[in-house]
């Protein structure tokens, strides 16, 4: 869910938006994502590490921390 604190292969990340239910943060608006091709799914991670990143299947690298 959007806000929920994770860990991507060791940094610290925050979820930032879902594109498969188009929940959004209010600092990554739907607006700005709506030209995203619309076959892509997935997770949009804020890493501390690499900045923004788009996951889009599941993977052990990303671990829950809390919401």
């Amino acid at each position: 869910m959007v806000g929920d604190q994770v860990v991507l292969s060791g940094s610290p990340a925050r979820v930032v938006f879902v594109l498969d239910n188009e929940q959004f943060s209010p600092d990554y608006p739907k607006e700005e994502w709506s030209k995203i091709d619309g076959r892509i799914k997935g997770i949009g991670i804020l890493t501390e590490k690499w900045g923004l990143l788009i996951e889009n299947s599941a993977s052990e690298d990303l671990v829950f921390v809390c919401r």
